[in-house]
């Protein structure tokens, strides 16, 4: 999908628009600052920023485990510079 395409869904905008600033986001932080989105789009367009390379994962961290080797990751995302990498 091409850039303006991308952007010109309002949904994918407005997560773009939240990250401007140099922010550093997890999803749920950013589904406070968009109340008005489902939070399973919200997860879906992040992925497909993501794979665009518009959005990227800055930090993970364990948020649970039950010491097995299961563990779920809170990640925290921020948008890519021109270059590729902040």
């Amino acid at each position: 999908m091409a850039g303006a395409e991308l952007l010109l869904y309002p949904v994918r905008l407005g997560i773009v628009k939240a990250f401007l600033g140099d922010r550093a986001l997890t999803t749920s932080e950013l589904a406070a600052e968009l109340p008005d989105v489902p939070v399973g789009s919200l997860y879906g367009q992040v992925a497909r920023l993501a794979r665009a390379g518009v959005l990227q994962v800055v930090a993970e961290r364990r948020v649970r485990g039950d010491g097995d080797g299961e563990r779920w990751e809170r990640s925290e995302w921020q948008l890519m510079s021109r270059g590729g990498t902040r």
